[in-house]
């Protein structure tokens, strides 16, 4: 894991290992990096200090732990976990305490809301292909946002909030035969609304836009 200044400047390296540690995200107050690590041979979340002075383990699961995200206060991590029978979105505290399961499942990629009432994550609860859900961030009240068109075998995934909270970006797979691969929607929250943002010709899907991720400001 490296930081540096917007402008390239600056760069400098906060882990050294041999493993692989990748998937940071900031902190609220940027103080601290969650990112996940294979350095004790499973891949598992992990906080540092932007100091690098401090690392700490949050998590012991034998699955695998992917996509850490901060919530809106700092509090909380939530995370994907799959494999082993333990498939889910799980919850942290941000100093390793009151683990737990917000939601059991094929699901992944959470994204907290701005006021941090909601996560919105993409799964395949009916093993079908993977569309795009919110659920409050307790778990509860879940209700899938996104309907792909071509059915089993095309995706909708890596849903992120607009900054008012009203609506959510994510990346679609085969929406449109002229232009192959995938492409970056938005849709309302309430599943109305749903439009096209790039219009790229690509021929193959890794070349594909991915991961979208907002301004934090309008």
């Amino acid at each position: 894991i490296y930081v540096m200044n917007a402008d390239g400047s600056n760069q400098r390296r906060l882990t050294d290992n041999p493993a692989s540690d990748s998937s940071p995200a900031w902190s609220p107050d940027g103080q601290s990096i969650v990112f996940i690590s294979t350095r004790d041979k499973n891949q598992e979340i992990y906080v540092l200090r932007v100091d690098g002075m401090e690392q700490t383990r949050l998590t012991d699961l034998p699955s695998q732990e992917n996509y850490p995200v901060w919530s809106p206060d700092g509090k909380t991590i939530v995370f994907s976990s799959f494999g082993e029978g333990n498939a889910g979105i799980y919850a942290v505290d941000a100093d390793g305490s009151n683990f737990r399961l917000v939601l059991h499942g094929p699901l992944h990629n959470p994204a907290w809301s701005p006021d941090g009432t909601w996560i919105a994550l993409d799964g395949e609860p009916q093993g079908c292909n993977f569309e795009v859900f919110v659920m409050k961030a307790d778990g509860s009240a879940m209700r899938q946002v996104t309907h792909h068109p071509e059915g089993c075998g095309s995706y909708n995934k890596h849903p992120t909030w607009s900054p008012d909270g009203k609506q959510l970006i994510y990346s679609s797979s085969d929406r449109d035969p002229n232009l192959p691969g995938t492409l970056l929607m938005k849709i309302n929250i309430d599943g109305s609304g749903e439009t096209a943002l790039t219009r790229i010709r690509v021929e193959k899907t890794y070349n594909s836009p991915h991961y979208p991720c907002g301004s934090p400001v309008p």
